[in-house]
């Protein structure tokens, strides 16, 4: 159970990071506010950020997938942390985007929500989805406490596919595809989603 709690504790500070920056890392709303800056608002344009994005994790996949079995301690844990802010910033922009309070409970449940998105089916989360914003605050958190054990179980099934990563080049090239494949759709059901 404290390993569950460590890692909900550690989306929360991941979460914080995401809208705050900090570390060199742009936030949320700073990078909402570039991608206002680069592209007149409307809804094509969040295909544009969501390229960039799934660039930048695809990069990150490919090099801490090249070290190879050697660095495989270090670069496994690496690549879990930076693919997943990348994700969870991608999402908190979008949100911002499309006008949410990212700071709302139920908003950061959506958005915990949205990192899933490769464990269930997209109608059943549609309809949980439209339920959520019914519910009052105490069934929230009761729903939020389930989210993210789910979450954490996605993302341990997620990085045990990585293993193949002892190989250096394949690799390199497998966690290229790996996150951005898995970015790529958590943005576009993100944009779905906070429409």
């Amino acid at each position: 159970m404290s390993d569950k709690l460590s890692l909900s504790s550690l989306l929360d500070k991941l979460y914080q990071l995401c809208l705050s920056g900090g570390y060199g890392l742009t936030s949320a709303y700073a990078l909402a506010e570039q991608h206002r800056a680069r592209y007149p608002f409307h809804s094509d344009s969040l295909d544009k950020l969501i390229k960039q994005e799934t660039n930048k994790a695809a990069t990150s996949g490919f090099i801490t997938g090249l070290g190879g079995l050697m660095s495989l301690p270090i670069t496994l844990p690496a690549n879990a942390v930076s693919s997943l802010f990348i994700q969870m910033r991608l999402v908190a922009t979008i949100a911002i985007l499309q006008g949410h309070d990212v700071r709302d409970e139920r908003i950061k449940l959506l958005m915990y929500f949205s990192l899933c998105v490769m464990t269930g089916k997209a109608e059943l989360q549609q309809f949980c989805l439209n339920a959520l914003m019914k519910q009052s605050s105490e069934i929230i958190q009761q729903m939020s406490l389930s989210i993210t054990k789910q979450l954490i179980a996605a993302l341990g099934a997620k990085h045990a596919v990585k293993l193949i990563k002892v190989i250096p080049l394949l690799g390199g090239i497998t966690g290229a595809v790996i996150d951005r494949v898995i970015t790529c759709k958590i943005g576009q059901f993100a944009k779905q989603q906070f429409k």
